[in-house]
């Protein structure tokens, strides 16, 4: 599911980017997906850069994906790293 989104997470990063050329990083997300498949909470855990606007805007794409009915109807958790690094 998360690679799916991966095009509107680049996105965030090249809008990024046109600030701050040489941004480069990890920031780690944390969310909650309810049983029927949306996020109801995400937040940064952890980050390696700083980019206020590439946190907010990939907040954002977490925040609209859409996951599986879970199989045992309970709400998950899940931890993720994005890596951001340019093109060099």
């Amino acid at each position: 599911i998360i690679a799916s989104y991966r095009n509107q997470i680049r996105t965030c990063y090249e809008r990024a980017l046109i600030g701050t050329p040489n941004l480069a990083g990890r920031i780690v997300y944390q969310w909650r997906i309810t049983p029927i498949g949306n996020v109801i909470t995400a937040q940064v855990t952890k980050a390696t850069l700083e980019s206020s606007n590439l946190k907010t805007c990939v907040l954002e794409v977490i925040q609209k994906m859409q996951f599986p009915k879970a199989p045992n109807g309970l709400p998950t958790t899940v931890i993720y790293p994005f890596v951001f690094q340019g093109k060099n």
